[in-house]
């Protein structure tokens, strides 16, 4: 409830490379606000009475083999959000605080310029994605990233926790969790693994762990014990509760998550049940991540729609990562789309490494992106990179 001032937001989030870009939606009119360590200007654009549909155009080009839309949609959204204020911004980084259905836009993947080679021609790892001018990272309101970056931590003394149930065939859910399945669209009465296997996220929080022990050097890799990782039968709901996540700088679920876009208290995270009678369903309910205890400098929700949720007015999304939050992350790293599995694995271990690097979270998870643009047309793709957004600095 205590509304930070302009010097705050300098003194704490901004330096003389980045901008503070925030959004305003009105019914007919968008405001652009810009905040740097010099100035504070507003920036007024007329926007279509369709500007809902320009977004679910964006969103299904990018998530389909609607190639077309997305080369059109991505454009159309740059002249509207970004370009108004380019001149503004310059070659700065971005911190953006979008409004209402503009949290549903991956602002690095927007097109810089319209194309004229026919879609069934284009090279994806060419294209002028905002990314491969800035780095991007969001907040969902000013307050809020001033207060999550002030407040008193203590210093992790280990580095990093990843937990992946992969879910096996013949994995038996706990009747909490089916109903809770059934109520995010799932249907419960077919028969086998109600949820899909996921080889690639215990390869993805091994390879993690492995960048870690490797940066102790081959005598220290061998003594390491700066790191936990739970898979498969291992990955409970308990033992995660039990692991003092409070001790971890860098926390990782890969795992399926649901997100309810009507419903907040309906999104969670699905890990494995605990024991019959530990009162632990397997399910990380969304209003279960307030009461953790984390010092961490990133949570990861490396899973299915983890940044999407219930739109609030004046408190953009409410979901799954306002718990993680509020509980002690310092940044989360969230997907607004289901992910793919194998090239999440990738995205994450590449991220990992750029850290381990020495370069910070906005930079390492740009760099990330980067490298799977430059690996080939196929994997350059926005759905395989962008689903993934840091929020925070």
């Amino acid at each position: 409830t205590n509304t930070v001032n302009i010097e705050q937001i300098r003194n704490t989030v901004l330096d003389e490379k980045t901008v503070l870009v925030e959004y305003v939606l009105e019914p007919d009119t968008l405001i652009i606000f810009t905040v740097d360590q010099e100035s504070i200007r507003s920036t007024g654009v007329s926007i279509p009475s369709n500007m809902p549909q320009l977004i679910d155009s964006l969103r299904m080009g990018i998530t389909s083999s609607y190639a077309a839309l997305y080369l059109d949609y991505s454009v159309k959204l740059y002249e509207l959000l970004l370009e108004p204020v380019i001149q503004i911004v310059g070659s700065r980084n971005l911190i953006i605080v979008p409004e209402g259905i503009l949290n549903h836009v991956p602002f690095e993947a927007l097109l810089t310029e319209r194309q004229t080679t026919p879609f069934n021609k284009i090279r994806f790892s060419q294209l002028p994605y905002v990314i491969k001018d800035r780095a991007i990272s969001y907040a969902y309101s000013s307050t809020l990233l001033y207060h999550t970056l002030t407040r008193t931590r203590e210093m992790p003394s280990k580095d990093f926790f990843g937990i992946a149930p992969v879910f096996d065939e013949g994995i038996v859910l706990d009747s909490n969790a089916r109903q809770f399945l059934a109520i995010n669209g799932y249907d419960t009465t077919a028969t086998g693994n109600l949820v899909s296997h996921l080889p690639g996220s215990g390869e993805e929080v091994k390879g993690i762990q492995y960048l870690f022990s490797s940066a102790e050097g081959p005598l220290g890799r061998l003594l390491y014990d700066g790191s936990l990782v739970l898979t498969g039968e291992n990955a409970s709901e308990p033992a995660l509760k039990d692991s003092r996540l409070e001790e971890f700088k860098y926390v990782h679920f890969a795992t399926h998550s649901f997100a309810n876009e009507t419903d907040s208290r309906l999104s969670g995270l699905l890990l494995l049940p605990g024991p019959v009678g530990s009162g632990e369903d397997g399910i990380l309910h969304s209003g279960e991540t307030f009461a953790l205890r984390l010092n961490a400098d990133l949570v990861v929700l490396s899973s299915c729609d983890t940044g999407i949720g219930q739109l609030t007015d004046g408190e953009g999304i409410m979901g799954l990562s306002r718990g993680f939050l509020s509980a002690g992350a310092k940044n989360v790293v969230v997907s607004l789309w289901p992910s793919d599995d194998a090239g999440t694995k990738y995205l994450m271990i590449e991220f990992y490494r750029h850290l381990l690097r020495g370069d910070s979270i906005r930079d390492a998870l740009r760099l990330a992106k980067l490298d799977l643009i430059s690996m080939g047309d196929v994997i350059a793709k926005p759905y395989f990179w962008s689903s993934f957004i840091q929020i925070g600095v």
